[in-house]
């Protein structure tokens, strides 16, 4: 199931963003609600390789194909795109002759940023992601043509710069002539007469936080080499200077060869270029007495979304979300691409079936259902309820509820709305708990019907996006309940003789769910299937 049409949902937009850099070209589509908060349904990548000083004919051809496949994608999503180029295209001696090119063949307005416009679209990235809204934050993001600087504080920023410290560039330069000493002399130099040292030095900050690939991939590779507690523990999602050190060190005895071939850590891609990214990073600790760094897994595009929602959105606060901000950021470092995108389409769905009944409330009065809270309770759970597969698939559910519950991810949630989420999600399969279950004994009756019956609607939703073959999905309202009216087209099924299949995957997968619903709700849902060619 590549996309669900949502019948009755509040209006929510696709939004996507594409990051036009040095060596690649980077894709984020998200679904964005009225309230500002969004969540990332869609990544895509392709590398292109700019390089610097000037884009011939034959990068152009290759810089518009790729535009144009970007516009083939979000047209699939039924995404409004915008598209922001950096260092590579910011610097090329040809910059205006591309720009016209790529707009009369595309139609696309490329916005060329500058490197401090940069720098500010990535910190509103990184407070998408992270909770330091309220903190001095150093922004570092390495790119292939240039690394930004940042230090702001409540979506302000105090300074910002960007230096030619790209590492495609130093790779080209310094790297494939195994001039090492030669590079990290000429790092130092830059960043001295810059007038970044005095100017950290002057701001200070509480934190330092690293927004780029070349970061997240160091940050993996200290993960894989360096022995620390468990994944689930947050201290994973940093590294020190003397982690980084010694990777470094690792690194610059394999070599460029060696780095490609023994893998400590990098994809193939990414490793061409890593021992200049990392001792752009090492200086750029040391220069600036970086003691430990965070990593945010989002960056320059999700802060054009960022700003993007700023304008459009009545009231917008970047911080106003930081309980769903804090849901997304568990989910994003726990999942892989196709692991995400299962959960996003689940918690879309069930979405749906929340409001779907909340819009019969005419005929079936439901309680639950008129809290808006109880719908960010189901959305989380679905979002979350795969996160214990890190650590392993048998009982994977369990795991994933001790992960919510014990390790401290989740902010601006209270102790019993974490117990909420983190039990609905040890409910969403297996064995499913009766009201004098020992676990939920101990809980307020109210909160028992509560978990029970998101949990169902969690079963409902996983279920369905299992069957990987709808396309449209509506809730109406029946005499003795709901009737869940789930939609196949062409695409997802060739024939109508292969409906009966479908029809029995469905009865399969929805029966035993369908009949907890039936006990909970004390209110039949009934599922059809429709086949439109």
């Amino acid at each position: 199931m590549n996309s669900l049409t949502v019948i009755n949902a509040d209006p929510a937009k696709l939004l996507a963003a594409v990051d036009m850099g040095t060596n690649s070209f980077k894709m984020v589509v998200v679904r964005a609600e009225p309230d500002g908060k969004f969540l990332p349904v869609h990544r895509h990548k392709e590398r292109v390789r700019l390089g610097n000083a000037e884009i011939g004919p034959e990068l152009q051809k290759r810089t518009i194909n790729s535009l144009k496949n970007f516009l083939k994608i979000a047209g699939h999503h039924g995404a409004e795109v915008k598209f922001v180029a950096t260092s590579a295209v910011r610097d090329a001696k040809n910059k205006r002759e591309l720009l016209v090119r790529i707009e009369q063949e595309t139609g696309v307005d490329v916005r060329v940023l500058s490197g401090e416009e940069e720098a500010q679209l990535t910190y509103f990235g990184v407070l998408q992601f992270l909770p330091v809204y309220d903190r001095t934050v150093l922004v570092v993001d390495i790119g292939g043509g240039s690394t930004e600087f940042l230090i702001g504080k409540q979506g302000k920023a105090f300074f910002a710069t960007s230096l030619k410290l790209g590492h495609v560039v130093l790779t080209e330069l310094f790297v494939k002539n195994e001039e090492i000493e030669s590079m990290r002399q000429y790092i130092r130099s830059t960043i001295a007469k810059s007038g970044l040292i005095e100017r950290v030095d002057e701001i200070k900050f509480e934190i330092a936080v690293g927004a780029s690939g070349t970061i997240r991939s160091i940050r993996n590779a200290v993960r894989k080499s360096v022995s620390a507690p468990g994944w689930e523990g947050s201290r994973n999602w940093r590294f020190s200077a003397v982690e980084l050190r010694e990777l470094v060190e690792k690194l610059l005895v394999l070599g460029g060869d060696g780095i490609q071939t023994s893998n400590p850590g990098f994809s193939w891609r990414r490793s061409e270029f890593i021992l200049a990214g990392s001792l752009i990073l090492l200086e750029i600790f040391e220069l600036l007495k970086i003691d430990e760094m965070e990593v945010s897994e989002f960056a320059l595009g999700e802060g054009v979304i960022a700003e993007t929602l700023g304008t459009a959105c009545k009231n917008y606060d970047v911080n106003a979300n930081i309980r769903w901000n804090s849901v997304a950021r568990l989910a994003t470092r726990s999942y892989d691409k196709k692991r995400m995108t299962r959960s996003v389409q689940s918690a879309e769905i069930a979405k749906e079936i929340f409001e779907g009944m909340r819009n019969c409330s005419h005929i079936h009065k439901v309680d639950l259902l008129q809290d808006k809270k109880n719908l960010e309770y189901l959305e989380a759970a679905v979002l979350l309820h795969a996160t214990g597969l890190l650590v392993g698939k048998k009982g994977y559910h369990r795991h994933s509820y001790h992960i919510i519950k014990n390790c401290d991810h989740l902010q601006g949630f209270d102790p019993r709305e974490i117990e909420i989420i983190a039990s609905v999600v040890r409910y969403h399969r297996k064995w499913f708990p009766g009201l004098e279950d020992v676990h939920l004994h101990r809980l307020p009756r109210q909160v028992q019907y509560k978990v029970r019956a998101l949990a169902v609607m969690a079963r409902v939703a996983i279920a369905i996006q299992c069957c990987q073959c709808f396309k449209d999905l509506e809730i109406t309202c029946t005499d003795e309940g709901y009737k869940l009216g789930l939609r196949v087209s062409k695409d997802q099924v060739q024939s109508p003789s292969l409906m009966s299949q479908v029809l029995s995957t469905v009865e399969k997968d929805l029966h035993p769910e369908l009949e907890l619903f039936g006990d909970v709700f004390k209110l039949k849902m009934v599922v059809t299937v429709s086949w439109n060619p």
